[in-house]
């Protein structure tokens, strides 16, 4: 162990458990002091999983706020820091993996469906009209506009 060590461990504990008594007296402060002592470490974990610095900026706001509502489940069991790494390395992974299911997602809607005779399907129920039509022998017709009456010129 090198000469001081001891003392900054415990210097490092007395300062961590003044911050969660002041965070569960509900102290904004101690709440800033938090967020000055851990986010660039924080942030650093949430790059890390989510390759992103706008989501790992999002990552961090979640955490801060989520300790801050939920510093009452900490039961220090574990140092005030190993507590936070797991709950932005939950958060990272959850973002990380809300993010793959909404890209996932928005590529379906995106690729065209096709018929089991190769032809590409309709998106919808006009255009399957249309393409019906024009199987059965009619021209392949436009959509047709018709003005309202509001649009209309008047005559007098």
């Amino acid at each position: 162990m090198r000469p001081g060590s001891a003392r900054r461990n415990t210097v490092d504990i007395d300062t961590e458990l003044r911050l969660v008594e002041g965070l569960q007296a509900g102290d904004a402060t101690a709440l800033e002091a938090l967020m000055e002592r851990y986010s660039s470490r924080l942030y650093r974990l949430a790059y890390g999983i989510t390759r992103s610095s706008r989501d790992a900026e999002e990552v961090l706001q979640d955490v801060f706020l989520t300790v801050f509502r939920k510093i009452g489940s900490f039961e220090g069991r574990a140092t005030l820091g190993t507590w936070l790494y797991r709950v932005t390395t939950n958060a990272a992974l959850n973002r990380r993996r809300g993010l793959a299911a909404r890209a996932e997602g928005a590529l379906d809607d995106q690729l065209p469906t096709f018929l089991a005779d190769g032809h590409r399907a309709a998106r919808n129920a006009q255009a399957e009209a249309r393409v019906d039509g024009a199987a059965d022998g009619e021209p392949l017709s436009r959509p047709t506009f018709t003005p309202s009456r509001a649009s209309a010129p008047a005559t007098g």
